[in-house]
């Protein structure tokens, strides 16, 4: 999480920290049945609030699955909605306890056993998705910050009790970054090649 040193991450059922067939160095692994990893607050673990104030933000991930998956998010109660879901597929801002403010961009699937570069951005007004250093959707517009939920963050998985069906990677994630400013399409492929000429593992 980039710059941040507010949050802890905890590993759930058997996902693991993995050093071998990772994108760049050690990797998330996810088995698809219950894996996730959870980011939650130092101070106070039974809350995440990684995306609360934000007024721009990007999410960016090596992502490999075989299965349509969660990349990361915080919706995790039936009753609770997310304010930030980044998915195999789609990128959602919410901007409201509801549905009234829910803004989805969809873009073609990277579940497909392949690593991907998954980029989300959104720039206040915005919000666009990149994969492996290229545009692949948008702009969809949404003006309404993400709000302020406490729920805690998943990576790699929705939380049973969301009230969807489960949706688990099943494969690895690697480099999950979270910025709070929109990174621009010079700066995403950057990255984007920095991790293709990476070293595989450790």
């Amino acid at each position: 999480i980039s710059g941040n040193t507010a949050s802890s991450v905890l590993l759930q059922s058997n996902a693991a920290y993995d050093s071998l067939a990772c994108k760049v160095g050690g990797c998330l692994s996810l088995d698809g049945v219950d894996d996730t990893a959870i980011i939650r607050d130092v101070a106070n673990t039974t809350q995440s609030t990684i995306f609360n104030g934000m007024t721009s933000l990007t999410v960016s991930a090596w992502v490999k699955s075989s299965t349509p998956g969660i990349i990361i998010t915080n919706h995790n109660s039936g009753s609770v909605w997310e304010s930030v879901w980044l998915d195999t597929s789609s990128f959602t801002i919410n901007g409201a306890n509801g549905t009234g403010s829910r803004v989805t961009l969809a873009y073609a699937t990277v579940a497909n056993g392949a690593w991907h570069h998954v980029v989300a951005t959104w720039n206040g007004a915005q919000m666009y998705v990149y994969v492996d250093g290229a545009w692949a959707a948008g702009p969809a517009t949404q003006a309404a910050a993400p709000w302020a939920t406490t729920q805690l963050t998943y990576v790699g998985a929705l939380h049973a009790g969301a009230g969807a069906p489960p949706t688990e990677i099943t494969g690895a994630i690697d480099e999950l970054q979270i910025y709070p400013r929109a990174l621009s399409a010079e700066q995403i492929l950057q990255n984007y090649n920095d991790g293709i000429n990476a070293t595989v593992g450790l």
